[in-house]
């Protein structure tokens, strides 16, 4: 039982190692009369799943997105999935929650020499879809 969980908790450092991933840019746009624009966002995204024993299996995915857009604060987005494996049928159980924050809307900001442009999407509340996979 300890190795299971020693090898699900190295297996969640190795998945954190290698899919966390993070992308920053500037942009600044000059503007009429000498005026200027900074447009500063980051967006950072980690995925990590662990596998304990050969029934189950955990994985978490997260986002955060940070700008300066007056206004909107730092954005956060947690999705997380659980797999319980049926060997004798060759079936997946699969429990998805999605938009744990329950967060109502997603902010964009994009800067060009000619152009700003900042787009918004409503989103979906929080939900909880239970699936099946099989295999023949």
């Amino acid at each position: 039982m300890i190795n299971n969980i020693l090898l699900a908790v190295m297996g969640l450092v190795m998945a954190f190692m290698q899919n966390s991933a993070q992308q920053e840019n500037q942009g600044k746009t000059l503007l009429a009369m000498g005026e200027s624009n900074t447009v500063v966002y980051q967006n950072h995204f980690l995925q990590a799943s662990t596998h304990i024993g050969d029934r189950h299996s955990f994985a978490v995915q997260n986002a955060y997105y940070l700008n300066n857009i007056e206004g909107i604060r730092p954005q956060y987005f947690v999705d997380c999935s659980y797999t319980y494996h049926l060997k004798k049928w060759k079936t997946d159980i699969v429990l998805n929650a999605q938009n744990l924050l329950d967060n109502s809307r997603y902010t964009q900001q994009f800067s060009s020499d000619y152009q700003l442009v900042e787009t918004y999407f409503e989103l979906r509340p929080r939900q909880f879809v239970v699936s099946t996979r099989f295999r023949f």
